[in-house]
């Protein structure tokens, strides 16, 4: 059974606020020095005096944040420790250090469980490891290899990785476990005559953040566990799941001890068990009849599927993902996946199945007039919250909103580019991707935050993944402004774009998300609502709504 632990992940949020002196950091740079604070957000009730999730009575959380230098020479900036403990009322660690605005930075985070004894100290304290070597965040390694790492819910931890992004002084992460949780049942009643077990194997190890990426194996060797009988479980333990390894290709050897001190060797052996990260794996294996054993592998299908499309994913036009751009087959990014408030119709094809995420296009309906003369339309009204939390009922606010513009007498030119845009981009949609439309207040603001953050948030909204992505597509088209998502606004004399959605506000107003450029860089995104004039020229990012099952 697969169990994503999407539910009890740990959101750190960092926000980075820059003022500059004229102190050099680096005599190879001409910038600036910045002095950067990062906030991190710890896991929920993680209060000073609550126990952390999955934490044993004896540990506490520690908090790493490692800033590399993204140059050839991958230099290490600085590294800073913290303790669960130095977090305020909100849960909430405060991390600052000084860069030079030129420097092209990286920041690695990770968090994992150390004894509670370890004294609280200074920003500049390091604290003694205890299950993981963590001197380098580009090569993680065990310090335990033997029953610690087993049954044990303080062997867990977390990380992330977030770039610099351009001049913006926000940015947030989300820190996940970069294990797989492997859980081995027994499928038989094999464990009944049994009392005690040891283990080896290879597990991935030499851990990098940076990558995603495992680069060697530490040899396991665990002796004197427990079989739990009642519940029918070998053991539980915490594998990497290396970006480059689908599955444990390592064998399994289990010594196991019987209730009359004889003793068996059963051998499970390696591609059986699938590595996700942030993923809890229950393997069931029936010992009774084979030394050799093979398991089986039970997904759960009410819990969230690890298959699922993530954010920063590519949509194809056969409704499949895809981590790389192919320009080929690539119609859409996915910026959403579930939680939301989507109250649309989508019409039988669709009715009854679950959402799934939403894509944006990878082009845009470039800037043009709604209306061609002085007669302005009067839309069907929504409502006077625009911008609301998760309303993501774009499909149904857009259908109402085409409706109208083809009732106007003079064609709208900027629904003729759309209808032309729709045309040229059309596919033979398959059953799990809807047809594009442009999308509502608060899926075209989520769309621009998650690339170039809001003015004035506290903590960013940018998603590193999510512009990683927009940023291959636009690179790979760079002479096609249509990419932008301002539509090349930046070299123009007046670098604003307003970007339309499909909320219609009561007084008739139009919500639109502005981007704001200088120096040829988006430097400002907010949100508003602008009366219909004649003059004024919007551009479209059309959306789709994705849908569990093809």
């Amino acid at each position: 059974m697969k169990k994503n632990f999407f539910n009890i992940a740990m959101a750190f949020c960092i926000g980075l606020f820059a003022s500059c002196s004229q102190e050099e950091i680096f005599s190879d740079q001409s910038g600036e020095v910045e002095t950067v604070n990062v906030f991190t957000q710890l896991p929920e009730n993680d209060a000073q005096t609550r126990a952390l999730p999955g934490a044993e009575a004896d540990h506490q959380l520690r908090c790493i944040l490692e800033v590399w230098d993204k140059a050839s020479d991958g230099t290490l900036i600085t590294r800073i420790e913290k303790l669960g403990t130095e977090a305020t009322g909100e849960g909430k660690l405060s991390f600052s250090f000084q860069v030079d605005s030129k420097v092209n930075y990286q920041c690695l985070l990770w968090a994992d469980y150390i004894d509670s004894s370890t004294p609280a100290g200074k920003e500049a304290n390091t604290y003694a490891d205890k299950y993981y070597d963590t001197q380098n965040l580009k090569a993680i390694d065990f310090k335990v290899t033997d029953g610690g790492l087993f049954n044990n819910a303080s062997t867990d931890a977390f990380c992330g990785v977030v770039d610099k992004n351009g001049t913006t002084t926000a940015l947030s992460v989300t820190l996940k476990r970069p294990f797989t949780k492997v859980i081995l049942k027994d499928k038989s009643d094999y464990i009944n005559d049994c009392k005690a077990l040891g283990v080896k194997y290879n597990t991935p190890s030499g851990y990098n953040i940076a990558t995603g990426v495992a680069t060697t194996t530490k040899a396991v060797n665990a002796t004197g566990l427990t079989p739990d009988g009642t519940n029918k479980t070998w053991f539980s333990t915490f594998i990497f799941a290396s970006a480059d390894q689908a599955k444990l290709e390592q064998d399994i050897t289990m010594e196991i001890t019987k209730q009359d001190d004889s003793t068996e060797t059963k051998t499970i052996k390696g591609g059986q068990i699938s590595l996700d990260k942030n993923v809890e794996n229950d393997a069931e294996a029936n010992f009774s009849t084979e030394e050799e054993v093979k398991i089986d592998v039970d997904i759960d299908g009410s819990t969230e599927d690890p298959n699922a499309p993530k954010v920063g994913q590519f949509v194809n036009k056969d409704g499949t993902f895809s981590n790389t751009y192919n320009q080929e087959s690539a119609i859409g990014i996915v910026f959403a996946t579930g939680g939301k408030t989507d109250t649309s119709n989508y019409g039988d094809t669709h009715s009854g199945k679950t959402i799934y995420g939403y894509a944006m296009a990878l082009t845009s309906i470039t800037r043009n007039k709604l209306v061609a003369d002085d007669i302005l339309p009067t839309f069907d009204l929504i409502g006077d919250i625009p911008f609301a939390p998760n309303d993501y009922s774009g499909f149904d606010y857009s259908a109402a909103m085409v409706q109208t513009v083809n009732t106007l007498a003079t064609s709208s030119p900027l629904f003729t580019k759309y209808s032309e845009w729709l045309e040229t981009n059309s596919v033979n949609f398959p059953s799990n991707l809807s047809s594009w439309y442009i999308p509502s207040g608060t899926q075209i603001k989520d769309v621009c935050a998650m690339l170039f953050g809001l003015e004035k948030e506290e903590v960013s909204s940018v998603n590193s993944s999510f512009k990683k992505a927009y940023d291959v597509v636009v690179a790979a088209n760079e002479t096609d402004k249509s990419y932008l998502i301002d539509c090349g606004r930046s070299s123009a004399p007046s670098p604003v774009t307003y970007i339309l959605s499909s909320y219609i506000t009561t007084t008739n107003s139009l919500a639109i998300v502005a981007t704001v450029c200088s120096d040829n860089e988006i430097k400002s995104v907010k949100t508003n609502t602008l009366t219909i004039t004649a003059g004024s020229q919007y551009a479209i990012r059309p959306v789709l709504t994705i849908f569990k099952g093809n």
